[in-house]
């Protein structure tokens, strides 16, 4: 088994933050959604239990059209600072589709429990490093890829994603 992370964004098919790892087998059971670092945030998030991904996946839906649709609550987060106090909700599925409204530092995480769980994490780092990059991050702490995504978020307008992981190999 492969594990396979794609993270891009909405209306785009092809993802800017990939990591295949051979080697591990892991299968998120929920998601958690935090700002941090002077940041604080509004989130959105698709109904999971419809696969909307990139248009390339299997069971593609259209995204959203323009502004979040009153359908899916909005979610405020606070600044927690520099440390990241998720939020926790089931994940259903495996793709998680979202949009964010933040100046900086929005981050995901994926676990297989209802809270964090360090040793068994992989986090999504969006535009962290003052807005300049996004990462994803094993166990809180070892960076696996890590992109310039200036401008990919900001505090103004909801900005959309995609997030697709699986425990097999997905092909380019």
């Amino acid at each position: 088994m492969t594990l396979f992370w794609q993270v891009g964004r909405e209306r785009e098919a092809k993802h800017f933050l990939c990591f295949k790892d051979p080697t591990m087998h892991f299968t998120p059971t929920h998601y958690g959604f935090c700002t941090a670092y002077g940041a604080t945030g509004a989130w959105t998030f698709g109904d999971e239990d419809h696969c909307h991904g990139p248009p390339s996946f299997p069971g593609h839906r259209p995204p959203f059209p323009g502004h979040p649709p009153p359908r899916f609550p909005v979610y405020e987060t606070p600044n927690c600072g520099t440390n990241r106090k998720y939020i926790f909700r089931k994940l259903k599925g495996q793709v998680l589709r979202f949009r964010v409204k933040a100046a900086h530092n929005a981050n995901l995480c994926l676990t297989m429990a209802d809270g964090e769980t360090p040793a068994n994490m992989y986090e999504v780092l969006l535009c962290g490093w003052n807005g300049k990059e996004s990462c994803l991050r094993k166990n809180k702490k070892q960076d696996l890829h890590k992109v310039n995504t200036q401008g990919y978020i900001n505090q103004h307008e909801f900005k959309g994603f995609w997030i697709v992981i699986t425990n097999d190999s997905i092909k380019e």
